[in-house]
C-alpha cells in the first residue's frame, strides 16, 4: 500500500495538462460572460436608437394637418414608419417589440409624451453563470410633440380675440411661442 502511494505521488504526469484545462475553462466562461453582456448592451443601444429616431419623427410630424383629433394619430403612423426601418428583430430573439405611444391627450403627464418599447433579453450564458432568466427591459424616448398647426392657429386666435376682443382678422403683434 505505501509502495502504491509512493508510486502515484512520484508521478507528475499530465499535471500541467489538468491545471491548463481547469484554468482555460474558467477563463474561457467568464470570457464568454462578458461577450453576452456586451451584445446584450449593443442590441440594447441599437433598440434605443430606433425608438429615438422614432420618436424624432413623431415629435415634429405635422403634415400641414388641419385637425386636432388627426394630428397625433398621424404623427404615430409616421413614427411607427421610421421604427419599422430598423429590423430590431434580428438582434432581440426574432420577435419585434410593438411601438407603444404617449399621446398628448390621452397621457396628462406632459414630460412622458414620446415613444417606447418593452422587450426581452437573456443575459447569462448558462444556467449556473449568470442564469438563463430573460430580462424585461424598456427603451424610452419622451421627446415631446411640438403643437400641430391648427394648435397654433386657435391659439394665436384666441389671443388674438382676448387682445381686442374681436376676431382672428385684426392685426396685432404679439410675442411668437414657436407655433
Amino acid at each position: 500500500m505505501n509502495n502504491l502511494f509512493s508510486r502515484i505521488k512520484m508521478n507528475d504526469n499530465g499535471q500541467s495538462t489538468i491545471e491548463f484545462l481547469v484554468s482555460f475553462s474558467v477563463i474561457f466562461t467568464i470570457l464568454l460572460t462578458f461577450v453576452r453582456i456586451a451584445f446584450n448592451a449593443t442590441n440594447g443601444f441599437y433598440a434605443h436608437y430606433a425608438v429615438f429616431n422614432a420618436s424624432r419623427a413623431y415629435l415634429v410630424s405635422d403634415e400641414n394637418n388641419n385637425s386636432l383629433s388627426n394630428g397625433d394619430s398621424n404623427a404615430r403612423e409616421k413614427a411607427k414608419q421610421v421604427y419599422d426601418r430598423y429590423k430590431v428583430e434580428y438582434l432581440l430573439g426574432g420577435t419585434r417589440p410593438e411601438l407603444k405611444t404617449n399621446n398628448p391627450g390621452d397621457y396628462r403627464n406632459k414630460p412622458y409624451i414620446g415613444n417606447y418599447i418593452i422587450f426581452n433579453m437573456d443575459f447569462g450564458v448558462s444556467s449556473m453563470i449568470g442564469g438563463k432568466g430573460h430580462l424585461t427591459m424598456v427603451s424610452e424616448s419622451f421627446l415631446g410633440r411640438e403643437p400641430s398647426r391648427q394648435e397654433c392657429i386657435e391659439r394665436i386666435c384666441s389671443t388674438f380675440s382676448a387682445i381686442d376682443g374681436g376676431s382672428c382678422s385684426s392685426h396685432t403683434t404679439i410675442y411668437d411661442n414657436g407655433c
